[in-house]
C-alpha cells in the first residue's frame, strides 16, 4: 500500500488517475485499511484500487469494484469465476464503477473502539 506521503505527492500530478490503496493480495483482513486509505485517495481526487484477489471471493470482488479503480483478479487462466467477474465488468470489458469510491462512512462501519463517536464522510 502507498504511504500517505505518496498519496499527497501524487495529488500534485494532473495525470495521476489511480493509486493502490491496499496491501498485497487483497483479502477480507485488508478491507478496513483499504477503505480508510481509499477515503484519503478520494479526497485528493485519485481513484483507489485494490491489489489482486481471487474471483471466487465474491465479497472481495464487490469491495474492489466499489472502490472505483481498476479491477484485477489473480486467478489462473481458466480458473476464473465468470459469474462473479461479470458483477464487476460488463460483457464489453467496461468496469462497472460508482460515481465516488466506497469509504467507511456510517457508525456501523466503525471499529468497536470508536463506536458512539460521530462519523462523517465528505463527498464531492
Amino acid at each position: 500500500m502507498a504511504l500517505p506521503r505518496l498519496f499527497l505527492q501524487g495529488a500534485r500530478y494532473g495525470n495521476l488517475t489511480t493509486i493502490r490503496s491496499s496491501g498485497d493480495r487483497f483479502t477480507r483482513s485488508k478491507w478496513d485499511a483499504f477503505l480508510y486509505a481509499s477515503r484519503l485517495a478520494s479526497a485528493l481526487g485519485i481513484w483507489p484500487w485494490a491489489d489482486v484477489f481471487m474471483s471466487t471471493e465474491r465479497d472481495t470482488v464487490l469491495i474492489a469494484t466499489l472502490s472505483g479503480g481498476m479491477v484485477g483478479d489473480g486467478d489462473k487462466i481458466g480458473a476464473e469465476n465468470k459469474e462473479n467477474l461479470l458483477r464487476a465488468v460488463r460483457l464489453d470489458g467496461v468496469i462497472i464503477k460508482p460515481d465516488t469510491p466506497r469509504c467507511r462512512s456510517t457508525p456501523s462501519d466503525l471499529p468497536r473502539s470508536v463506536k458512539g463517536r460521530e462519523c462523517r464522510c465528505a463527498t464531492s
